[in-house]
């Protein structure tokens, strides 16, 4: 199960090592994107999984001033319940890194 630390919680999602390894993937690219590529646009980040729940991750990296600053939008969804939430992309690089080992 993949933990999100969220800032007033934490969040549990049902997720596929082969998913993992694809989002750390984007989280990498879009984290080096303020350093590899001339000012905005930037190419946002829309990752979405779902198998048992659905799963999406989205950031627009152009209303960041830096990696460290910019806020991912976490939507997870299931017929009886949604929840949205924000979670910062330092935090997410981790919390996916930590999924992993």
């Amino acid at each position: 199960m993949l933990i999100l630390n969220l800032p007033e919680g934490s969040l549990g999602v049902a997720f596929s090592p082969a998913a993992a390894v694809d989002l750390a993937q984007q989280l990498h690219t879009l984290k080096h994107s303020w350093q590899n590529s001339p000012p905005p646009p930037r190419p946002e980040l829309n990752f979405v999984y779902s198998d048992n729940v659905y799963f999406e991750l989205f950031c627009n990296p152009n209303v960041w001033p830096s990696p460290f600053a910019a806020q991912v939008l976490v939507t997870v969804r299931h017929p009886q319940v949604q929840v949205s939430t924000q979670i910062g992309l330092p935090q997410l690089l981790e919390d996916v890194a930590s999924y992993q080992q």
